[in-house]
Order: C-alpha cells, then sequence, then structure tokens
C-alpha cells in the first residue's frame, strides 16, 4: 500500500495573512494581479467599516485587530502580516497596528500600505512627493501629514472627495489617469496614488510611461513590501519602476 500524498503536497512559498477591511472591494483582487499565485498564498480576513467612512470610523477598525488577525489561519506561522488600509493606518498609528496585529504572533513581520509605500520612497530615492488621493478632505490631509511627517516632501497634490469605499472603487480608468495628469510633477521625484479600494493594476505602466516618473500605489507597494519582508523578492509579476529599481 502506498501513501498518495508522498511527494505531492507542499506548503506554499510564501504565506501572507491580509487584514483588510469589510467595504473594500479591490485589495484582494489586486494583490493577487501583483503576485505570483503558484509562489505566494494570500489569506485573507477583515474588520468592520461603515461604507461612508471618516477618520473616527477608519480609527475604530483598531478594535477588531487583533482578533481579526488572530483568524488568519491559526496554527500557520505565516511570513508576513499586512493590514490592508492606507488612511486606517494613518489615523490608528503604525505602531498600534502593528502591535494589535502581533498579538498571538509576536515575531511575525508586519506591513501596511502606509509603511510600504515609505520603504518604496526609499528604495527609489524619492524624497519629493506628488500625491494623490480619493478621500474627503480631512482624510487626504491625515496622508499628506503623515508624509511630511516621515520626511516626504509633498510638492503637490490632489484628493477626489469621495467619503464611500464602494464609490472609491468605481473610479474609472479614466478618471484616475486623468487625476494623475492634472498633478504638477516639475519638482516630484515620484507619484504617490493612496488607497487600496482603488484599481491601479493595470494602470502603473502606462502612467509611468506618460509621467515620466515612478509611480507608487498602495496596492502594488503593499504587496512588494509583504515579499521584501518575507525575504522573497522577485515573485511579483507586474509592478512599474519598483519592481525594476
Amino acid at each position: 500500500m502506498r501513501n498518495l500524498n508522498e511527494g505531492v503536497i507542499a506548503a506554499p512559498p510564501c504565506e501572507i495573512g491580509l487584514v483588510a477591511v469589510a467595504t473594500d472591494h479591490a485589495v484582494e483582487a489586486e494583490l493577487r494581479r501583483f503576485l505570483r499565485a503558484e509562489r505566494v498564498a494570500v489569506y485573507v480576513t477583515r474588520v468592520r467599516l461603515p461604507d461612508r467612512y471618516d477618520l473616527a470610523s477608519l480609527r475604530a477598525t483598531a478594535d477588531e485587530l487583533a482578533a481579526a488577525a488572530a483568524l488568519l489561519v491559526p496554527g500557520s506561522p505565516l511570513d508576513v502580516l499586512a493590514y490592508g488600509c492606507t488612511s486606517a493606518t494613518v489615523a490608528i498609528g503604525e505602531d498600534e497596528v502593528f502591535a494589535r496585529l502581533r498579538r498571538d504572533r509576536a515575531a511575525v513581520p508586519c506591513t501596511t500600505p502606509i509603511t510600504a509605500a515609505l520603504a518604496a520612497f526609499a528604495r527609489l530615492g524619492a524624497a519629493r512627493v506628488a500625491l494623490l488621493t480619493p478621500y474627503p478632505r480631512a482624510v487626504h490631509e491625515a496622508i499628506a501629514s503623515f508624509l511630511s511627517g516621515r520626511g516626504i516632501a509633498v510638492t503637490d497634490q490632489a484628493y477626489l472627495g469621495i467619503d464611500s469605499d464602494a464609490a472609491i472603487s468605481r473610479v474609472t480608468a479614466a478618471q484616475l489617469c486623468e487625476a494623475v495628469r492634472r498633478l504638477d510633477l516639475a519638482s516630484a521625484d515620484a507619484v504617490f496614488v493612496s488607497c487600496t479600494s482603488l484599481r491601479t493594476a493595470a494602470l502603473i505602466d502606462a502612467l509611468e510611461t506618460e509621467t515620466g516618473r515612478p509611480v507608487i500605489a498602495s496596492n502594488q507597494a503593499l504587496a512588494w513590501h509583504c515579499l521584501q519582508l518575507a525575504g522573497r523578492g522577485g515573485v511579483m509579476s507586474a509592478g512599474g519602476r519598483l519592481l525594476r529599481g
């Protein structure tokens, strides 16, 4: 009698645990566009967030982070834990997000889209950034202030004023590209398009060609940084200049 499982079952080379917000329509599909499915497994759970969000509701997602992270394939060490919300991370604070994600997995590296974006800027040598967000003004200003506080000069900025996560996911490629075109990039080293609910994976290469600048988007940066933390560079299927840098 033979064991048919011998030599057949193997663990994925990289396992990413993602905590997303309940209202995000794009982050899972976007990450899987950036990552090679045969070499990366993404496990996802969610925390509550009303579709019409503000800084207070984004901050409140902290209350569920630890419990949500504990639901991600219990017993698996995971290679990386990520909180997939740029604006909520800024509202809560990076250190608080990491502390809650690590409650039950103290040794696992953690990241967020804004953490990943900062790492991407450093990788590309980008100290001056033109910022585009879909958020209402107060949330946008929190992102801009966070970047400035971390030594990133925001050379130009614009926001779409959308306070519904579902509506953000319906921003079209044409609308997003036009918004980037309107940014003044004369003194910018890179463009940062913030928000995991925006669908950017298919646009980055074309925008980089058009603008002549690296384009960093929340989901792209998050996918790239997860692999960097896991020591698994080189398994992205897309990524713009960040991947090639």
